[in-house]
């Protein structure tokens, strides 16, 4: 919690040390209604006080709060506005009325502003997967000496395969780490060193040898 305690919050720890810093509230929405309330009065008065009664200045701190509210549960698209929506003025709309489901308009007024967010396209994680097959393959290459080469057309194919589920950037990421990093690890135990071409066959990366 952040009363009560002995030692000082992190919340206030990192405030002293960072007085012009930012603090994120991910997913705020799944917080204790009593947790908006403290929010508020920090954002209200601007100060808190730890469990010693010293002041803690939030003044000049930038807050940023994400939140998983439903919006368009056809779609299970949680937070977001899809970049096909035909009206956005409405989902805007329908943004801030689920909003006020969970968050008290006092709260929600102290925000200066509130951005939807598009969903991720396939181009989106296929990027992300070219980002860490790039990262991964410059650490085979310094590490083991082989260096690792993947075509478009088995990116995207991988990229699909840990989209399926719709498990948002955290669920690619896992899946992504399963089936490409971990598989690619135990084909370089028996690679031995050269140039190496990533294939994806029945839902795992394998490795051969280019020619």
């Amino acid at each position: 919690g952040f009363m009560g305690h002995a030692q000082e919050p992190l919340l206030f720890q990192f405030a002293r040390a960072h007085p012009k810093g930012l603090i994120l509230l991910d997913e705020l929405d799944k917080a204790h209604p009593e947790i908006h309330d403290y929010f508020l009065q920090v954002f209200d008065q601007g100060t808190a006080r730890d469990s010693h009664g010293h002041e803690v200045d939030f003044r000049q701190m930038i807050f940023i709060a994400t939140c998983t509210i439903l919006v368009d549960e056809k779609e299970r698209r949680m937070g977001f506005i899809t970049p096909q929506a035909s009206n956005p003025t409405q989902s805007m709309w329908q943004q801030r009325k689920s909003l006020q489901g969970v968050f008290r308009p006092e709260f929600l007024a102290r925000f200066h502003r509130i951005i939807p967010f598009q969903s991720l396209t396939e181009e989106h994680f296929n990027r992300v997967c070219s980002q860490q097959f790039e990262t991964f393959s410059m650490g085979s290459r310094s590490k083991a000496g082989i260096s690792l080469s993947m075509d478009e057309e088995t990116r995207r194919a991988i990229t699909r395969h840990c989209m399926e589920g719709d498990e948002g950037v955290r669920g690619f990421l896992r899946r992504l780490k399963q089936v490409l990093f971990i598989s690619i690890n135990h084909n370089l135990m028996h690679a031995g060193s050269g140039m190496m071409k990533v294939l994806f066959q029945d839902g795992q990366a394998v490795l051969s040898h280019e020619s």
